[in-house]
């Protein structure tokens, strides 16, 4: 079985993981982290002394490839590109999205669809929808709850079907606005634990990243100003 390091930057979390011998062996996170930069590498290094291994043993770095904020998500792709050039192995990115149905799946044992949402800022989300077996029913969105947004996507799939709600993204819902058949699920935060399955089955596909090309997958452009040149009145 392989060994992969799994970073997860998308979001407030700054999570790393490493899948060995067929399960997680290791695992360090902040939940509500303020600097991901300050912190990720200290958790990679740390994942790899616990269980005594050293970074040439990895085969393969893997990223949660959004969507998600952008500096955060920028900084978990640096720091997996340096990995990768660095110990020559490739570059796998999974969907966020998909990681958290992942995460959420874990804790039911029925047939259900899966909405995991992530916070994207004033009364909006990013979501998408997902079968018992974590495959997509259609492309990452950003949605807007006024006006029974939610209601209205959840429509789509039938009055009779089960949702299980995830992600940061549900702390934005009213009770007004669940379905009577949409459960929010324990699954609020992301973690990088959540990635392995994928990371492997991408690996064992060739599924991998240009490593020098790849860019994450940001829920909205960055919000970048340009300074002014002030004006001088010549006298």
């Amino acid at each position: 079985m392989p060994n992969i390091l799994l970073l997860e930057t998308a979001t407030e979390v700054c999570s790393v993981a490493l899948y060995s011998n067929g399960g997680i062996a290791a695992l360090r996170e902040d939940l509500d982290c303020k600097s991901h930069i300050a912190v990720i590498t200290l958790m990679v290094e740390d994942c790899l002394k616990s269980i005594g291994m050293d970074y040439t043993a990895l085969d393969a770095v893997a990223i949660s490839g959004g969507p998600g904020s952008y500096t955060s998500l920028r900084t978990g792709a640096s720091v997996a590109k340096g990995l990768c050039f660095a110990l020559d192995i490739p570059l796998i990115a999974v969907d966020t999205l998909q990681a958290l149905a992942w995460g959420a799946q874990q804790t039911v044992d029925e047939f259900v669809i899966h909405i995991p949402m992530l916070d994207a800022r004033r009364n909006e989300v990013w979501l998408n929808a997902f079968d018992h077996n974590c495959n997509p029913l259609g492309t990452a969105q950003p949605l807007i709850l006024d006006n029974d947004g939610l209601e209205q996507y959840l429509d789509q799939f039938g009055t009779d079907t089960k949702f299980i709600l995830s992600g940061n993204g549900v702390f934005k819902i009213k009770d007004t606005n669940i379905s009577k058949n949409a459960y929010v699920c324990a699954i609020k935060k992301n973690s990088a634990q959540f990635l392995g399955s994928f990371a492997v089955e991408r690996l064992n596909a060739h599924l991998t990243e240009d490593i020098a090309l790849y860019s994450p997958v940001y829920q909205k452009p960055p919000n970048i100003t340009i300074a002014q040149q002030p004006k001088f009145t010549q006298i």
